[in-house]
């Protein structure tokens, strides 16, 4: 799969002024990392010589050692199918530099100066050296199946001078081998600062600096390499006096994804074309809920904001109109109950009463017990106006109207209910001079799984950004909070119901009978998919491989594929009932609302079928 690049950083421990034992090392770290099937391996800047040797690196000895260890790592590494960077000093005739080599297949194809300015060895400008000292130059791209990647030798403090200018040329990773001594603070700074600049410039970042082994005295050369994607630290390791090796897959179609602003000019010099080793498995951590930060804290925090955007786009839109009364079918459910505490905040942000909201219960023939009780005690909890209206002899009435048969409980059967009780919504809303508020969450806009003309309706929907789970999550920190601490009983309850519509009559024990992952298949593995298509432009064979690699102990391959075949036709199929979706605000990364995202309503799966069919199971 050309998308996905191994990248590999290798230290060695050296002996520091011994390109001999220097070669030694760094050939067994490229071993294991071809072992791997890495296809871009780097090694720390002076990886040949040590960059602790002081005035030994104009000593004609170390410069020749290392010119013919260089010499025979690009002979011993003939049989390996990847890029290796490493680092030497090199003589000329202005005196000795830092420079990496650029090795593939036992050809060195370029020798980059160290960008520094001044060089640390010579002190002259690197962009000023002739063209016999380097072959392209910093901003040489090489090109990795789909990726295409520079090589700029520098500290790690200075990178953020340079790296803007190698992603405007095109490249889409910046290999830096480094040989900075560090001090108390350094290393997590300058992690702090290489992910940030990946985030902006929409690049990756593979950092090597210094080798185990090296003096220490007068400074200290600790070594530590990290692997940053889009912002995202994909690895990390440090390691005081033992060699490592620090592996992890680049996506290019996340790279891709997330380009800077910054104008392109693509005018790196190309230097070599390597195709990417094939892979056995996928190495990089994936997340099993990608719309949520892995990090805890992170979490909860982007959890509360999220929230707190939700009460803010309902509340701009009350000041707006200058309706100050809310109606919301309120049906036990977790998105309804999400819906509730968010027009309760917004009451509240405005200092207008809670009984401006008006909770509807519109007890159908599939409304159980638990659903209905919940619904009860969190109206009369948050202090709203409750209403009921049962919508069964209404809906009777309707079915003798059109000549439907109750017994029949099918797709008209349903949807007629859902359309009632829309309504019913609208039509108190017309007699109170209020808003309907949308419940529909982003994973039933995803799957269709939404009654045309009925659900699918609202003036204002706060949870078209928000996923089941998500809203799980948001429902439960509620609970867990100060402001809805009497509900905490009730809304603990509405998480442990089982998601579904309710539109078919109850089991004989009254319990639910329709139950939504039973018949799509769970809501995590839709969310999944949703994201990885959606935002990044995935194919489904390569979905299906992170979905693999993250619900690996979960769901079996072939559950998986299943899944993920239902999720491509419905996606496609339920375009026509996003095209024409109620208001609302894109408040994350995705949203299907146009203008953000739109697919033909008369699109066809057929292709992506297609594609999913013919791929192998991933692992």
């Amino acid at each position: 799969m050309d998308t996905l690049i191994r990248a590999c950083a290798a230290v060695p421990a050296i002996l520091p002024g011994n390109p001999q034992s220097c070669l030694a090392s760094a050939l067994d770290m490229i071993s294991q990392g071809a072992a791997v099937g890495s296809d871009i391996i780097a090694l720390p800047a002076l990886s040949l010589s040590g960059a602790s040797c002081g005035s030994l690196l104009q000593n004609r000895t170390v410069l020749e050692g290392a010119e013919h260890s260089l010499s025979s790592l690009a002979r011993k590494t003939s049989h390996i199918n990847a890029y290796i960077i490493a680092g030497l000093p090199v003589l000329h005739e202005r005196g000795a530099f830092s420079a990496c080599a650029v090795l593939n297949r036992g050809r060195i194809l370029d020798t980059i100066p160290s960008i520094d300015a001044p060089c640390p060895l010579a002190g002259c400008d690197p962009f000023e050296q002739d063209s016999d000292v380097r072959n392209a130059g910093p901003f040489s791209l090489y090109k990795c199946g789909d990726l295409r990647f520079c090589v700029l030798p520098c500290s790690p403090g200075h990178l953020a001078w340079y790296a803007p200018e190698a992603v405007r040329r095109g490249a889409q990773l910046l290999v830096v081998p480094c040989c900075e001594p560090v001090r108390a603070g350094d290393i997590r700074r300058y992690r702090i600062q290489i992910k940030a600049l990946s985030q902006s410039l929409g690049c990756a970042i593979l950092l090597i600096n210094n080798c185990a082994g090296e003096s220490s005295s007068p400074s200290l050369y600790y070594p530590f390499s990290c692997l940053v994607e889009c912002g995202k630290e994909l690895s990390f390791q440090s390691h005081s006096r033992e060699p490592f090796l620090l592996q992890a897959d680049l996506d290019t179609d996340i790279i891709s994804s997330q380009g800077s602003d910054l104008p392109k000019q693509f005018g790196g010099f190309g230097v070599g074309s390597l195709t990417p080793n094939s892979k056995s498995r996928l190495l990089r951590q994936v997340d099993r809920n990608p719309f949520l930060p892995s990090d805890y804290t992170e979490s909860q925090d982007y959890l509360e904001e999220l929230f707190s955007f939700q009460v803010e786009a309902l509340a701009v839109r009350m000041q707006k109109t200058g309706l100050h009364t809310l109606v919301l079918g309120v049906s036990g459910g977790v998105d309804s109950t999400l819906a509730l505490l968010v027009c309760a905040k917004a009451l509240d942000s405005l200092g207008l009463e809670r009984h401006n909201l008006v909770g509807v219960t519109m007890p159908g023939f599939g409304t159980t017990d638990r659903t209905y009780l919940n619904s009860i005690a969190l109206i009369e909890q948050l202090g709203a106006e409750k209403k009921e209206v049962s919508i069964k002899k209404s809906v009777l009435q309707h079915f003798e109207d059109i000549g439907q048969d109750p017994s029949i409980h099918d797709v008209t059967y349903e949807n007629a209910q859902a359309r009632e009780r829309t309504q019913i919504l609208f039509d108190l809303a017309n007699q109170m001079g209020g808003l309907v508020v949308g419940t529909g969450d982003l994973s039933e806009a995803a799957l269709g799984w939404c009654t045309f003309g009925g659900d699918h309706l609202s003036s204002y929907n706060v949870n078209a950004s928000i996923t089941k789970n998500v809203a799980r999550a948001m429902i439960r920190q509620q609970a867990q909070g100060r402001d809805f601490a009497p509900l905490s009983s009730a809304l603990l309850d509405v998480l442990d119901t089982p998601v579904s519509p309710e539109l078919l009559p109850p089991s004989g024990t009254g319990e639910i009978h329709q139950k939504t992952e039973d018949i799509l298949g769970a809501y995590e593995l839709h969310e999944f998919f949703l994201y990885y298509l959606v935002r990044y432009r995935m194919a489904p064979s390569k979905i299906l491989l992170y979905a693999g690699s993250a619900f690996e102990s979960v769901y079996s391959q072939e559950e998986i594929r299943s899944t993920l075949r239902v999720f491509l036709q419905r996606f496609f199929a339920g375009q026509f009932k996003r095209s024409c979706s109620p208001d609302t605000a894109a408040l994350c990364d995705i949203s299907l609302n146009a203008p953000f995202f739109s697919i033909p309503s008369d699109g066809s799966a057929q292709a992506m079928l297609e594609e999913l069919n013919s791929a192998a199971l991933p692992f």
